[in-house]
């Protein structure tokens, strides 16, 4: 094997302690139900503020759709495949079951706490770095596997409009500084979908007449005045 220059994104140099903190941190970030945030969002638009791409309104829209018609369609497959029936009819009302959990406002409200509760111990941990540990991340100097989570957490959070909820105004200061500088990095900026990349999927998915001329809308006003951004410069 050959040496690497690049940075371990788990610190195996820099002691137990480090490497702990790291998989503690990386864990919990990833026992959140991104999904059951991402379509509880859809169901409870009261809780969200400015989207962002790529989950605007009408593709909001097509994928609470999608999501609805789920369990009629392994109903459908059930049907159609015998040998199969039991085990996608149980699929089906296992569905059933995660759409009515979502749709229940206290329900969502407990995953949002769940999600709250690990970011305040996210704010708890950059609270405690001294001055001189400004450039640090997470975890360490470093920029960890716990941040990569914690990163695309956050940004998922955020384009859905729920940034605000979480860390908008006074609430968690540190986290919010760190999001901004995670968004900073190159790494970040050549690793989220571009504003037109974004827009070219969009155009690219199957939908209904009127989800297009909202996209289609959509997609003049954000190249618009990126443009017009551009050019007041």
């Amino acid at each position: 094997m050959y040496e690497c220059d690049t940075p371990r994104l788990i610190p195996l140099d820099l002691g137990p302690e480090v490497r702990q903190k790291v998989t503690q941190f990386r864990n919990a970030f990833e026992l959140i139900p991104a999904g059951a945030i991402t379509m509880g969002s859809f169901l409870h638009p009261e809780f969200i503020q400015s989207p962002r791409l790529p989950f605007i309104q009408p593709v909001r829209r097509l994928l609470l759709a999608a999501e609805k018609s789920n369990s009629r369609n392994l109903r459908e497959l059930a049907e159609n495949n015998p040998e199969a029936r039991e085990i996608l009819l149980r699929k089906a009302e296992n569905q059933d079951t995660k759409h009515a959990a979502l749709e229940n406002k206290e329900e969502f409200k407990k995953v949002l706490h769940q999600v709250d509760v690990v970011l305040d111990n996210v704010e708890k941990e950059l609270s405690l770095q001294s001055e001189d540990k400004a450039n640090h991340w997470l975890c360490c100097e470093r920029f960890t596997v716990a941040d990569v989570s914690l990163t695309i957490l956050l940004d998922r959070l955020a384009r859905l409009g729920l940034a605000t909820y979480f860390w908008g105004a006074d609430k968690k200061p540190y986290l919010k500084q760190y999001y901004h500088r995670v968004q900073l990095r190159d790494s970040y900026k050549k690793t989220v979908p571009s504003t037109l990349l974004n827009l070219k999927m969009l155009f690219m998915m199957k939908t209904p007449l009127y989800i297009g001329i909202g996209v289609v809308t959509i997609a003049f006003v954000v190249v618009g005045g990126v443009f017009l951004f551009k050019k007041s410069k």
